[in-house]
């Protein structure tokens, strides 16, 4: 057998090994397009954000005296459309005081219940009842905070918004003052966006 006739299978099997390897690293690339990325659950970590987010606010608003029964009187915060938030804040607020006020977290299910409350946060289970809570939380001077799309296009004071990832905060100054609030410097100086402000 010449030297020629022994090169002749060497290099007709290459092609074939070349081309088996390229179907199999075809093929694993397929099957890693199909398999879908595993889905984290961000859900909590978004709830507690929320809940701090909720827990700031209430330190830089400035009710007027006649919103509470007496100078001891709790800030009310309610909560609606989130029971993740509400444990969350309701724990966070534990023994604290706020402008030398406790707070009490309470749960509300309708704009109905807003009297004697003095800030409402409506979660995404109650986004589509986002209107009513607008126009009650007007009614009765209670500020609403939501995370909710355009929330402050939609009657918010105060919206969550996300930033490059990070969840911050967009604020209405006419809508704090429809309300009988007053937002501090401290807190529009921070925040994303100002409707009525100078950001």
């Amino acid at each position: 057998m010449s030297v020629a006739e022994l090169t002749i299978p060497q290099a007709s099997r290459a092609p074939g090994r070349d081309v088996r390897r390229s179907l199999l690293i075809t093929g694993l690339l397929l099957m890693a397009a199909t398999i879908p990325p595993p889905v984290w659950s961000t859900a909590p970590l978004a709830d507690e954000e929320a809940a701090a987010h909720v827990q700031r606010f209430v330190g830089y608003i400035e009710w007027p005296a006649h919103a509470f029964a007496s100078p001891s009187s709790a800030i009310v915060v309610g909560v609606a459309g989130t029971d993740q938030t509400l444990t969350s804040l309701a724990r966070a607020v534990v023994g604290q005081r706020v402008q030398g006020r406790p707070l009490d977290v309470r749960r509300l299910d309708k704009p109905s219940q807003l009297a004697n409350v003095h800030l409402i946060y409506v979660g995404r289970d109650a986004w589509k009842d986002l209107k009513d809570w607008a126009l009650a939380s007007r009614q009765k001077g209670v500020v609403l905070a939501t995370n909710a799309p355009d929330g402050i296009a939609r009657g918010a004071v105060l919206g969550l918004v996300q930033s490059e990832q990070r969840t911050r905060f967009a604020a209405s100054v006419p809508a704090a003052t429809e309300v009988g609030v007053k937002l501090s410097a401290r807190l529009l100086e921070v925040a994303e966006s100002v409707v009525g402000g100078d950001k």
